[in-house]
């Protein structure tokens, strides 16, 4: 059983309190598609964000994979993990201040940050596709 399994999208009735203004929102259209979509877009930002990150050991990008693999349809995602991740993350040493220089090329400070400025749109068009589809 999911996170999203026991979800009901029930339908919005909305009133003003002048009664001039009112809405009705049809989400029980949807479904299931929500949490279809939550979990596609779990999974992509994990997939689109591993090359980003530092690979030395590859000890970081398989502890943030598996945590992503725990969290995955609810939303949340882990960027950095182990004891030296936040350090990784934040680009600068924690005793020195000095900035890290990383052996893999694509990684930045703050990968997460890097990673959705490029796929962003792609992501968005993706929720959308699977929201929207009959």
């Amino acid at each position: 059983m999911g996170f999203f399994d026991n979800i009901r999208y029930r339908d919005i009735d909305w009133r003003s309190p002048e009664g001039t203004v009112r809405a009705h929102v049809n989400l029980s259209q949807f479904g299931g598609r929500f949490k279809e979509a939550q979990i596609w877009l779990d999974n992509r930002i994990n997939l689109d964000m591993m090359p980003y990150i530092p690979f030395k050991t590859g000890r970081e990008q398989g502890a943030i994979n598996a945590r992503n693999n725990v969290y995955r349809g609810t939303g949340k995602i882990v960027a950095y993990t182990l004891s030296y991740g936040r350090q990784l993350y934040s680009g600068k040493n924690a005793k020195t201040g000095q900035p890290i220089h990383y052996t893999n090329p694509l990684t930045t400070p703050r990968w997460f940050d890097t990673v959705r400025a490029a796929h962003e749109n792609e992501w968005k068009r993706g929720v959308r596709e699977i929201i929207m589809r009959e």
